[in-house]
């Protein structure tokens, strides 16, 4: 049997998307840092899982989760965690924003760092 996976870092506030024939052992390397995007992100914890008969037919459900789609797919099966990514994106951004407000630039506006539909939990 193969699985795809979804892991979430509380850490970093991110969900990462995987395959694999042996869930626990993938689980145990990502918490190990083995991984190069999962190594900063450690501890991970197991949010999702589903069972392939084939690796293919877990390969193209991995990469229809890391699509545009499938993270809307996630993020409605998921709400909590979806929650916690986009309150850590506004957080970077405002860090972003007094960063620039401190430097030498004048009569700067959050509105001035990022498109609308990419400022999540921001009011302006």
């Amino acid at each position: 049997m193969f699985s795809i996976y979804v892991l979430w870092s509380s850490k970093i506030k991110k969900r990462y998307i995987g395959s694999t024939d042996n869930v626990v052992q993938r689980l145990s390397e990502h918490n190990a840092g083995r991984n190069r995007f999962t190594k900063g992100g450690m501890p991970w914890i197991l949010v999702y899982t589903e069972q392939y008969s084939t690796r293919s037919e877990a390969y193209r459900r991995e990469r229809f989760l890391k699509s545009g789609v499938g993270r809307t797919w996630l993020d409605r099966h998921l709400p909590d965690l979806r929650k916690g990514a986009r309150v850590a994106f506004s957080q970077r951004l405002m860090r972003l924003w007094r960063k620039l407000a401190r430097s030498k630039v004048k009569n700067l506006d959050i509105g001035d760092l990022c498109f609308p539909s990419m400022c999540f939990g921001v009011v302006r």
